[in-house]
């Protein structure tokens, strides 16, 4: 069985926070990254969470780490999501992290036959898979 960092290079570690400016501070001052920019209210059109289609807004911030993408994601709407159930389930920590892989098809279906499952996706603007 493969591992899932064979599939590709891992370059970003994202967090669902609740407080996204206290998490601003905290990557900037004490950890040393950024800058970071701040995307305000953007709605997640035509997600799919546990196969429904939702819309989802969210504030994200992205900065770099060194080489590292760091994001910041905070969910304003209640709509389901698995942003949504990381917050209410209190949880704090790396949420998931972003692979770069040259046949996201592949390793989807290399990563389901190994157990795994699909809890949110959408098909990226430019053919991408996220």
């Amino acid at each position: 069985m493969k591992r899932i960092a064979d599939y590709g290079e891992i370059f970003q570690l994202a967090y669902v926070v609740g407080d996204l400016n206290a998490a601003l501070r905290h990557w900037t001052q004490v950890i040393g990254a950024g800058p970071f920019f701040l995307r305000p209210g953007i709605v997640l059109a035509g997600w799919k969470y546990k196969a429904k289609v939702v819309d989802i807004n969210i504030d994200v911030a992205m900065g770099y780490w060194g080489d590292t993408q760091v994001e910041l994601i905070h969910q304003n709407c209640q709509t389901p999501s698995v942003y949504l159930e990381w917050q209410a389930q209190r949880r704090e920590g790396i949420h998931h992290f972003g692979i770069l892989c040259s046949d996201g098809a592949r390793a989807r279906q290399a990563l389901s036959a190994s157990g795994f499952t699909v809890e949110q996706e959408v098909d990226g603007p430019t053919g991408g898979m996220f």
